[in-house]
């Protein structure tokens, strides 16, 4: 065997794997996945300094301008086998070299240029065709071999097969067990009533503060583990349209979200969280968009007397009452939010365009360089119909891709979403998807109506953990099972491309 000291920070073995070299070389751990992997470090560390891995695609034989993990500091004698680092925003099937790399006191850097270096592999990419929306009919979208693709799900928020029944999707994958659930739910939701009640689309929520470990700084394992779940629901030819930045539970919020009163800084977060976003899963087509936010609002923000801003109805350290249960102590859910905290004078469709562009921008840019310019976005638009400027302001629309307004039917015969839906098409010929429906009231009219008036070019419901037939006890799996019905009725019309009946 055969041992080179390197001149700081590193005692490695530089034993060849491959024939001709020592082979008494092993390589780090590393586990991959198709747009992430996570690697183990290497050495020993004699000195003071810091510690980084260097990797490239294989291809590439130049080891300048290469991704790096964020340096992290070492203390003389550190065993670097004891760090881990998480890589995201790898591309499928690819072949990458990787290298441990120091830096002393001084600034002296030293890398590991052992020939050749160490590999890994990613996993085989998705069979899974990209969706962009149809250059000759700019209302419908399409899939790369050009077929009509026409969005038909359902919206996925909490884990199910855990005893605690608000456990979120972050949260829950981390674990073989909790992916194991995350699995068995998208199992389930490809067909939540047979037949014919296949679904191809899941809208999951992700928080803004669980990817995140301070307002300016990413938690890497959080991005390549999201896009592990990813992976699960390609590997179920499941496309997801991922919703960000979510303020569900702002008790349970790290004090630093509350803190953020300036808009400057908390957008500076919130980008910082979608450029990460972005590039994690910039090589997937199984992302079919990026929703901006969950029903976001310009105007009901404020700054409180203690200083702390308010996002929500309620303060940073207290929760919304929807869905409440004091008995079993659960909390109740904000799926609301305020952009802003001092929204001052400004014409609210002003002060949506700026976000909306913002947010657009982090996710199709990193700095001057590209990031991610194939998903599509959206945003999720709640309450207040045309009165609400993410509905109404062409400023709004122009930067996003397609428009995704959450149309329930009302007492009116859902005559006020059909006509609310009319309204927005008629501001714009970009693909209106509705991005949350139930049956609070004749969805099926609501549906076949906007479809066959060619305004709504896809639907995505609400899931209940269950499939049609399953027993349940409580009055709203009635409503559940009315809308698996109309999923089981329709679904084939729809994900073909065509329209039911209309009803009068």
């Amino acid at each position: 065997m055969t041992i080179r000291y390197l001149p700081f920070a590193l005692l490695i073995s530089v034993v060849g794997l491959l024939a001709g070299a020592d082979s008494c070389r092993v390589p780090p751990p590393v586990e991959v996945g198709r747009y992430w992997a996570h690697i183990t470090g290497y050495g020993t560390a004699p000195g003071a300094g810091t510690f980084w891995i260097e990797y490239r695609p294989s291809a590439i034989t130049s080891w300048v301008f290469v991704a790096k993990t964020p340096p992290r500091t070492v203390t003389a004698g550190s065993d670097l086998s004891t760090m881990s680092e998480w890589l995201y925003g790898l591309v499928p099937g690819t072949s990458y070299d990787f290298r441990a790399c120091t830096a002393d006191t001084a600034g002296t850097v030293v890398c590991d240029e052992t020939e050749p270096p160490f590999k890994f592999t990613t996993s085989a990419p998705t069979a899974m065709r990209w969706v962009s929306v149809d250059p000759s009919n700019s209302r419908h979208l399409i899939l790369d071999n050009g077929q009509r693709f026409v969005p038909w799900g359902n919206n996925y928020v909490f884990v199910h097969g855990t005893s605690n029944t608000q456990q979120l999707v972050e949260t829950d994958m981390y674990s073989a067990a909790g992916l194991a659930r995350i699995g068995a739910d998208l199992h389930t939701l490809t067909n939540v009533a047979p037949p014919d009640g296949a679904l191809n689309v899941v809208r999951m929520h992700l928080q803004l503060h669980t990817f995140l470990v301070d307002p300016t700084t990413v938690n890497r394992e959080a991005f390549a583990r999201f896009a592990q779940v990813i992976e699960l629901a390609e590997n179920r030819n499941i496309y997801v349209m991922v919703t960000g930045l979510n303020y569900f539970f702002p008790g349970h919020n790290p004090p630093w979200v509350g803190e953020q009163t300036s808009e400057a800084e908390h957008w500076a977060t919130q980008s910082l969280w979608w450029n990460s976003m972005a590039t994690a899963l910039a090589n997937s087509p199984g992302v079919f968009a990026y929703d901006l936010m969950n029903e976001p609002y310009t105007n009901g923000g404020s700054i409180d007397a203690s200083g702390k801003a308010h996002y929500t109805i309620v303060g940073p350290t207290e929760f919304c009452d929807y869905g409440a249960d004091p008995a079993t102590g659960r909390p109740g859910t904000c799926f609301g939010q305020y952009i802003t905290a001092t929204a001052g004078t400004r014409p609210p469709a002003t002060i949506a365009a700026d976000w909306a562009g913002r947010m657009v921008h982090a996710i199709r840019f990193s700095g001057f360089f590209q990031n991610d310019a194939r998903h599509l976005v959206t945003v999720g638009t709640g309450a207040f119909g045309m009165n609400n400027p993410f509905n109404s302001s062409t400023a709004v629309h122009q930067v996003l891709d397609i428009l995704a307004p959450h149309l329930y039917p009302d007492a009116n015969n859902g005559q006020d979403a059909i006509n609310l839906a009319a309204a927005i098409a008629a501001l714009t010929t970009k693909p209106i998807i509705a991005g949350e429906t139930f049956t609070f009231g004749p969805a099926d009219r609501l549906i076949s109506n906007a479809c066959n008036d060619n305004t709504v070019q896809g639907w995505i419901g609400q899931w209940d953990g269950r499939v049609l037939g399953d027993p349940c006890g409580t009055l709203g799996c009635f409503l559940f099972d009315a809308w698996y019905a109309i999923q089981r009725n329709y679904g084939p019309t729809i994900r073909g491309g065509g329209c039911p009946a209309r009803i009068p």
